[in-house]
C-alpha cells in the first residue's frame, strides 16, 4: 500500500519537473497573497457587521483614520492644550 502511493508521488514530482511551465498548481507565494486577501476581505465583512451594529465603531474608525491622516503631530499638540 504505502509504498506504492510512494512511487506515484515520486512520478508526479518528475512530471512536473518536465513539464514545469504547463502546470497549474500555485506558488506558495501566490497562494499566500490569496490567503492574504481571503483574510482581508473577511475582515472587512465583519467589520461592516460590527459597524452596522455598532454606529459608535464607524464614529471611533473615521476619527482614527482622520487622525493617522492628519499625522500624530497634530494629536500631540491637542493633548498639550488639554493639559493646561
Amino acid at each position: 500500500g504505502g509504498s506504492s502511493r510512494r512511487r506515484r508521488r515520486a512520478a508526479d514530482d518528475d512530471e512536473m519537473d518536465v513539464d514545469a511551465e504547463g502546470d497549474d498548481r500555485m506558488t506558495a507565494v501566490d497562494a499566500l497573497k490569496e490567503a492574504c486577501r481571503t483574510l482581508s476581505d473577511q475582515c472587512d465583512f465583519v467589520l461592516g457587521a460590527v459597524e452596522e451594529a455598532l454606529p459608535e465603531v464607524k464614529e471611533d474608525r473615521e476619527r482614527i483614520e482622520t487622525l493617522a491622516l492628519t499625522g500624530a503631530h497634530d494629536d500631540d499638540e491637542e493633548e498639550e492644550e488639554d493639559d493646561e
